[in-house]
C-alpha cells in the first residue's frame, strides 16, 4: 500500500535535482520521509547526478550582514514566526542527511544599500502576495 512519496525536479545547469515535495499518508510509519528521500539520492547518484538539494531552508542560522535593522528584523521575523513555521526543525530534518555543502542563497541588488521597501518586495515574492495576507492566513489555520 501506498504510504507516502516524492517528487522531485532536474535542476538544470547543475546535473542535480531539487526535492519539491514529500508527502505521506497518516498512517505512514516514522521515518518514511527520510527513507523515501535516501533511496531517491542513492538512485540518482547511481545515475550521475552530482546533488541533490532539499531547497531553502528559510532564515537559517542566526542573521548575518552588517546592517544592523535588517539583523534585528530577520532575527524578529524568526522568533515571531515559530508558533506558524517550524524553522528549526526544518533545520534538523535537512541536517539528518549530513549535507557536503550548506549553500547560502542571496538575493542580489543593484543598490548599494539595502532598504525596507526591498525586503518588503522579496517577502511578496516568497509569500506569493501580500506578507501580511500570509500571515493573516497562518494565524487562521492556527485557530
Amino acid at each position: 500500500r501506498l504510504v507516502g512519496f516524492a517528487l522531485l525536479s532536474p535542476t538544470p545547469g547543475r546535473n542535480g535535482w531539487l526535492v519539491e515535495q514529500i508527502a505521506r499518508s497518516r498512517t505512514a510509519p516514522n521515518g518514511t520521509a527520510e527513507l523515501l528521500l535516501d533511496g531517491a539520492m542513492q538512485t540518482l547518484t547511481a545515475r550521475g547526478a552530482a546533488c541533490v538539494t532539499l531547497g531553502l531552508a528559510p532564515l537559517c542560522g542566526a542573521p548575518a550582514g552588517e546592517v544592523w535593522w535588517l539583523r534585528t528584523a530577520l532575527g524578529l521575523l524568526k522568533t515571531a514566526g515559530r508558533p506558524y513555521y517550524d524553522f528549526e526543525g526544518l533545520e534538523r530534518f535537512k541536517a539528518k542527511f549530513r549535507p557536503a555543502v550548506w549553500e547560502p542563497v542571496y538575493a542580489l541588488v543593484n543598490t548599494p544599500r539595502v532598504r525596507p521597501r526591498l525586503l518588503w518586495a522579496l517577502a511578496e515574492a516568497f509569500a506569493g502576495g501580500s506578507p501580511l495576507g500570509l500571515v493573516r492566513r497562518a494565524a487562521h489555520r492556527r485557530r
